[in-house]
């Protein structure tokens, strides 16, 4: 009888995935909403050809150990790599799949467009695509001040974008000043300044630099001004959540936006998801182009097959 290679899940996925890979592979799924205890995943593992598992899930030494050397594919539904030791992977021949990444203008348009909603005085009834339709050529933030911190493409396209909707002052802080904001007028400034002057404040540094773990907690939050919108377009992990729930519930900030896709289940998501002021960037929810889950599924199952079948 052929071998059927094992594969183990971390996270619950569409059934698209599960069934493409259930026609060559025996497969064993983490059912739960949690992410896998530390001690099970490392039980889960041994003897298995491929993990499909997600950013909450850290891929180490310890972890492919355990695994064994039939493991051929680590499979990850996250862009970033930065749970997963890549160099260790390489030298023991481990391929890794990875998903399509979402464009940036894709980011870019969702940044926007939560910010927007953010800004509505009826944002809790209106969806999404609504609020972006209804103001995306008006001039809905004259004279505000926007900060950016990590003006990377995103924050210098997102600058962009809004000095076209009467944004009249760009101020950014990065780890030194970057050339290209003289494109769109932007001061570099410490980030103390960037957090006293903005009246709305763009996050797009990178998530795996160590520096930008909880980069805003309840210090960052007491310097911004009561009426600040708070965007996180770095894919999390930027932000103290207990912080910000508080200042978000006490009137700290006014309102915040945050992208979470690289993060799972973030374990404050619940009280925040009870605010009326906190909006989460919906890549599921606004409409099919960005229901594409199990679209992403189905593609990340078939790239997983192929590195095992090629291995």
């Amino acid at each position: 009888m052929k071998h059927r290679p094992k594969v183990y899940i971390t996270h619950n996925i569409p059934q698209k995935g599960v069934d493409t890979l259930l026609k060559a592979c025996n497969v064993a799924i983490w059912d739960g909403n949690q992410a896998v205890p530390r001690g099970e995943l490392v039980k889960m593992v041994q003897g298995v050809d491929a993990i499909w598992c997600r950013a909450v899930d850290e891929i180490d030494k310890e972890l492919l150990d355990s695994a064994g050397p039939n493991l051929k594919v680590v499979g990850t539904i996250s862009e970033n790599l930065s749970h997963i030791d890549v160099d260790e992977c390489n030298r023991r021949g481990i391929k890794i799949a990875t998903p399509p990444k979402i464009s940036m203008e894709a980011v870019v348009d969702l940044t926007i467009a939560i910010l927007l909603k953010a800004t509505s005085s009826d944002s809790s009834t209106r969806s999404v695509t609504e609020v972006t339709d209804a103001n995306q050529n008006h001039l809905v933030f004259q004279g505000k001040t926007l900060g950016i911190v990590g003006l990377g493409k995103v924050g210098h396209a997102v600058a962009k974008r809004l000095s076209h909707m009467g944004v009249s002052r760009i101020v950014y802080h990065d780890i030194s000043k970057i050339p290209s904001a003289e494109d769109i007028s932007a001061e570099y400034c410490p980030i103390e300044q960037v957090l006293e002057e903005s009246d709305i404040l763009c996050l797009s540094c990178k998530p795996d630099t160590q520096n930008a773990r909880n980069l805003f907690n309840k210090d960052s939050f007491k310097r911004m001004k009561n009426s600040a919108i708070l965007i996180d377009a770095s894919r999390g992990r930027s932000i103290n959540y207990t912080d910000l729930y508080e200042a978000l519930r006490t009137g700290e900030i006014n309102a915040a936006g945050l992208d979470v896709r690289e993060q799972g289940h973030i374990s404050f998501k619940a009280p925040l998801e009870g605010l009326s002021n906190c909006h989460f960037f919906p890549y599921q929810e606004v409409n099919h182009t960005w229901d594409n889950r199990s679209q992403t599924s189905g593609v990340l199952a078939h790239d997983i097959l192929t590195l095992l079948t090629n291995a």
